[in-house]
This record gives C-alpha cells, sequence and structure tokens, in this order.
C-alpha cells in the first residue's frame, strides 16, 4: 500500500509537482488510506487537476468522500473541498450526502461541522439542486459552541439569503445574535444583509428608513466587538450614504478619517484564511470605500440648499458621486440604486438647484467627466419634471 503522505513529502523535498501519476495513479490512491491524511487536500488536487486521466470514476469518487466525511484535519477538509468542487455536476451527490453526514454527527466537532457547511454551500452555489441540503445544515447547527466555527456559519448564513434565496436565514442571523461567540459577527451579517433589503425598496424614503435599520445592526457589531474593522467601515459607508436625505447632515471629515485610517490597516493585515477567499472581499475592498465617502462628507447637507454659490464644485463631485456603480458584497444590489434617486429628487426638490444644473451642462466643461456622464442626471430628470412630481428610483 501507498504511503502518500511520504510520497508527497518526498515530491516536495525534490520541489516536483504532485500529479496522479507521481502519487502512482489512480489504483495506488484508491487502495490507501490517504483520505485520512493531513495530505488529503493535496492528493484531491492532484485528483482534481488530472481527472481525465482517472481511469474508474466511481471508486475515485468514493475515495474523496470518505475524506470529507471522516477527515479530522481542518485544512485538508477545506483543500480537499476547494480542489473538487470545480469536477463534473454529476460527481457531486456522494460528496454531498459525505459532507450532510457530518454536519449532523452530535459528537463531530463544531469547526469541522462549519468547514462541512462550508462544502455543501459551494456544491450549492454550483448546483441548485444541493440548495436545501445545504440551508438544513445551518438549521441544524447549535451555537455557542466554538468562537471560530460559530462565526463561519454566520456567514455562511448570509450566504444562503445573499445567494440561495434563503428567507429563514433572517430568522437565524437574528438568533445567532444572542451567543457571545457568534453577536459581532451576526450583527455584521444582519447588517449588510439589510443593505440588499433597503436598496430593493421603491422610493429614496423607504431605502434611507431600511439603511437606518441596517446601521442599527452594524453599530451593534461594532459594539459587540470594537476591534473588528469591517463592521467598523460599513458602519461608517451606511452613515456616509444616510446623508444624502438627512437635511440636518453637515461634513463629516472625522468619518472619512476614521474610514480612511480603517481601510489602510484592514488592506494591510486582513486576509481571508486560505481555502476561503470565496466567502470574503479582498483586503482592498475597503480602500475603494474611501474616495466616494470623501464626496459624501463634502456634499452632506448640501443638497438641502437652495442654491450654491460654489455650484461648478459642487455639481463636479455630485457627478462623480451620481456615476458610483458598487456594490457591497458581490451579487448583492448597486448603492447607485439610492444615490441616484436621492440626488435627483433633490433637484427636483429645490428648483433653484435644477437652474444651476442646467448653466454648468450648458458651459460643456465637466472635468474628468465624459459628457455623456455629465448630461445623464438631467437626461434622468427628464421624466419626473414632465409628471411634476418627485422620482422614485428612476
Amino acid at each position: 500500500m501507498v504511503d502518500l503522505e511520504t510520497r508527497v513529502a518526498e515530491l516536495t523535498q525534490r520541489n516536483e509537482i504532485v500529479t496522479l501519476s507521481a502519487l502512482g495513479g489512480s489504483n495506488a490512491i484508491r487502495e490507501s488510506e490517504g483520505y485520512l491524511s493531513p495530505v488529503f487536500g493535496i492528493v484531491a488536487g492532484a485528483v482534481a487537476t488530472h481527472w481525465d486521466d482517472v481511469d474508474d470514476a466511481e471508486p475515485m469518487i468514493a475515495f474523496l468522500a470518505k475524506g470529507f466525511q471522516h477527515n479530522k484535519d481542518r485544512l485538508a477538509l477545506r483543500e480537499s473541498i476547494e480542489a473538487v468542487h470545480g469536477l463534473p455536476k454529476e460527481t457531486y451527490r456522494s460528496f454531498v450526502m459525505a459532507l450532510d453526514a457530518r454536519t449532523r454527527d452530535p459528537d463531530e466537532h463544531p469547526i469541522l461541522k462549519a468547514e462541512a457547511m462550508s462544502g455543501l454551500m459551494r456544491f450549492a452555489l454550483c448546483d441548485q439542486r444541493w440548495t436545501a441540503t445545504a440551508c438544513a445544515g445551518l438549521q441544524a447547527y447549535e451555537f455557542g459552541s466554538d468562537p471560530l466555527a460559530d462565526p463561519l456559519v454566520c456567514r455562511l448564513t448570509s450566504v444562503a439569503y445573499e445567494h440561495l434565496a434563503y428567507e429563514e436565514a433572517l430568522v437565524l442571523l437574528e438568533s445567532f445574535v444572542e451567543h457571545q461567540s457568534s453577536r459581532a459577527q451576526a450583527n455584521l451579517e444582519r447588517g449588510l444583509v439589510q443593505i440588499s433589503i433597503a436598496l430593493e425598496r421603491a422610493t429614496v424614503e423607504e431605502i434611507s428608513e431600511e439603511l437606518s435599520v441596517a446601521a442599527s445592526w452594524l453599530e451593534a457589531s461594532v459594539r459587540a466587538d470594537p476591534e473588528r474593522r469591517d463592521s467598523s467601515i460599513y458602519c461608517l459607508l451606511v452613515r456616509s450614504l444616510l446623508s444624502l436625505t438627512d437635511k440636518a447632515a453637515a461634513a463629516f471629515p472625522e468619518t472619512v478619517q476614521q474610514l480612511r485610517e480603517e481601510a489602510f490597516v484592514s488592506e494591510l493585515w486582513d486576509r481571508p484564511a486560505p481555502g476561503m477567499e470565496w466567502l470574503f472581499p479582498p483586503s482592498y475592498a475597503p480602500a475603494a470605500w474611501v474616495p466616494m465617502v470623501d464626496k459624501l462628507s463634502h456634499l452632506a447637507g448640501r443638497l438641502s440648499e437652495p442654491s450654491w454659490l460654489d455650484a461648478s464644485v459642487v455639481l463636479e463631485e455630485l457627478f462623480q458621486v451620481y456615476s458610483i456603480n458598487r456594490a457591497v458584497r458581490p451579487g448583492a444590489p448597486d448603492i447607485g440604486e439610492f444615490i441616484r434617486p436621492a440626488i435627483e429628487a433633490a433637484f427636483l426638490r429645490e428648483r433653484g438647484l435644477m437652474g444651476h444644473l442646467d448653466q454648468w451642462l450648458s458651459k460643456g466643461k465637466f472635468g474628468g467627466l465624459s459628457e455623456t456622464d455629465a448630461k445623464q442626471l438631467r437626461y434622468n430628470l427628464q421624466p419626473a419634471i414632465n409628471e411634476e412630481g418627485p422620482p422614485e428610483k428612476l
């Protein structure tokens, strides 16, 4: 019987690639107990990379499934799932059944249960036939037992809502905030889900109300763990968005500076664990919000004024914000769904601003904007002007 650990160590020491043939071929792998080994993830990667060279798929699928159900090494389990989730969908059933059994095992360690749930979620995202199985694992999980597993399951619950339309995820997240080990993460996830809910509303007022609810969840996350940069960053972002509809809003340079500092440190130090990159935004993502919030800080309160002395400066900044297309997470609604109608409503409410806009456009000097971008706001406003009513989400 081939000792796969020894074989992998030898190949690594010689700086050779671990391939299916280098491990002795399909038969050698299937007849080994490598599914229990810490190198199981490496072996699974070699198998998946050379899947077309596997001479008998069913026994190999059974070998991999045994690893998914019985391997006790967290990283090996994660690496193996990462390796095989790109295989043909017809291979998934055995993998899903093995991981599902693991999530239901009362004697299994919580962190390994969470890793199994993560695997189920990945298979469900590739093939939604497994959605019910993945979501059932979330329902079965018992919170309050592990400080590493609980936050991961919170994140997976949010993914289930955002990408698998799992409505029960909201109730689950709200129950997770009762546990100290998951409170910060559950509040963060519930707040981010609330942003998506807000951006699907029809009117500026409705979106603003729902964003205020999101801010409350995010503030609770910050209180639960003041050291979490992600909670702080998103909380600052939502506050800056709400400034567009807050008539009493003033410039908030301290918010911009705080966001800049948090984003800088996050980009330097915050990295998802290996194999978990699919669950989290890249480390540079928070820094991308800084220019937008900086511009919003200059616009705060200005949209409720009837006129501007420095109209050209305000309008150029306003158009740069107006043209933003970004989401807090991949697949979530664009925040422009709130920004654009909020700005449009201000121009319809304050007719003096409309005069500034027409004068500015007539000069044809748009700074760093293209002519098309500069005229888009005026074009979007025209239907509402003709109807003499405030816009919803144009």
